[in-house]
């Protein structure tokens, strides 16, 4: 039976307090009578979370129907409601991208997701019919990590005819997606038209496509194994070297770039756009260059390859000038305090404003009167950081200090407090090794 071929998934639950993400289909109720079932035997508490994507004229019944279902069997309930955005991805995948987006912020470590065989097998096929490579054709993998959450796919090895067949056999009643039937979406014309056709020529179809899918996630892991050695290598120090990464070959150099994109969630960039990047970097990698990505941008600066997400270049002191007390201004823009050459401890309850510089600003630093231009140039910071760089003014407009670098001498004292991104500090700030001459 299903619920005793799913046992090491159960046990594997035991103490993560999981949350189902229901759609009220006919796989994710199954998977929510499994659990039911589950909790009944062992007492495992669980939840589950819906995602209204206001797509539909149904998706208020929907929802009212998962959580009439949860709370008529006692299981917290979570209703997350999102707002879809197509920027040229299709409807689909943005649902999908914002699915994904709300589901992370629930308070769970644990997340299962009741895809099952026939949705591996198709988002294998849809892989192959759009080009993809070794990481697409791997399809879902049954556990993954996204952001601090667990994904659990327990259902992967279950067809859809068996979770009907579970389905009518304990009187499941689910929803319909009425979408889910329309062919002007490639996967539903895959589901209802290719395959039943495939399979009157090829009936091991399906045991076919789940040895390719374990073959290209065997070669998936492989890969990521290459991959982390050289990430270790090319960024020893915690910020990835051009220099190191142009010693490996070609190959490995493009891999690299596309795990760049990955870890800093720059996107998912084309093979296209990686391959441009790669020449790039590697006929010049001392050189400044930048990369456009989906979410942002990657900043070749000084043999250095540093990310710079969208949401890094709209800070809040960009729109206007903060104005506050030093602690509030801190902690309102998520920075921090360490101690050096800086502000007397006073500070934090002095009203200071955090902006951008300006062309003007000037600040006695080192026993020299420099533009913060040229400052931000010493330490390292990439062109197109500088326009947004955090200074800290009086409210005469004076500045006092950047944020990570240190205070103007005409303030600072000895054990101070230096205000600081930790963010911003690991990459983008480099320490100047030619210290500017005193005045004499």
């Amino acid at each position: 039976m299903l619920y005793q071929r799913l046992q090491p998934v159960w046990k594997r639950l035991r103490d993560s307090r999981p949350t189902l993400a229901l759609s009220g289909g006919l796989d994710s109720m199954v998977l929510l009578h499994l659990l039911l079932r589950c909790r009944a035997d062992t007492g495992m508490p669980f939840s589950a979370a819906h995602v209204h994507h206001g797509l539909s004229a149904n998706a208020d019944a929907w929802a009212r129907f998962c959580q009439d279902f949860c709370t008529a069997h006692d299981v917290p309930f979570y209703l997350l409601k999102v707002q879809v955005e197509n920027r040229g991805e299709g409807w689909e995948a943005a649902a999908r991208k914002a699915r994904y987006q709300a589901l992370a912020g629930v308070s769970s470590e644990t997340l299962l997701l009741a895809h099952h065989a026939d949705d591996q097998r198709e988002t294998f096929l849809l892989a192959a019919l759009r080009g993809g490579g070794t990481r697409a054709l791997a399809a879902m993998p049954a556990a993954a990590e996204m952001s601090a959450i667990r994904l659990l796919r327990p259902l992967l090895n279950v067809s859809r005819a068996e979770l009907a067949d579970y389905a009518r056999a304990h009187a499941i009643t689910h929803i319909e997606d009425e979408s889910n039937s329309n062919p002007r979406f490639l996967r539903n014309w895959l589901r209802h038209q290719l395959l039943p056709f495939a399979l009157q020529r090829l009936p091991q179809l399906p045991q076919q496509l789940d040895t390719a899918v374990a073959a290209a996630q065997q070669d998936l892991a492989l890969l990521d194994e290459f991959t982390r050695s050289d990430r270790e290598y090319v960024c020893a120090d915690g910020v990835f070297q051009c220099l190191r990464w142009c010693e490996l070959s070609e190959l490995r150099r493009r891999n690299l770039l596309h795990d760049f994109a990955k870890q800093h969630n720059l996107g998912n960039p084309s093979r296209a756009a990686v391959y441009a990047f790669e020449r790039t970097l590697a006929a010049a990698p001392t050189q400044h260059a930048e990369w456009s990505l989906p979410h942002g941008t990657a900043v070749a600066h000084q043999g250095r390859l540093l990310p710079a997400p969208h949401s890094l270049m709209h800070p809040l002191w960009l729109k206007q000038p903060l104005i506050g007390t030093a602690a509030q201004l801190a902690q309102n823009c998520g920075m921090e305090w360490r101690t050096g050459r800086g502000f007397s401890a006073d500070i934090l309850q002095h009203t200071l404003q955090l902006r951008p510089p300006v062309p003007s600003d000037r600040m006695m630093w080192r026993g020299t009167r420099k533009t913060v231009k040229r400052i931000l140039q010493e330490h390292g910071v990439p062109p197109r950081l500088r326009p947004i760089f955090p200074i800290w003014c009086n409210l005469h407009g004076e500045c006092l200090a950047i944020s990570g670098i240190g205070v103007s001498d005409a303030v600072a004292v000895d054990s101070g407090l230096i205000p600081y991104l930790p963010d911003w500090e690991n990459y983008f700030i480099r320490p100047n090794k030619q210290p500017s001459p005193a005045v004499t």
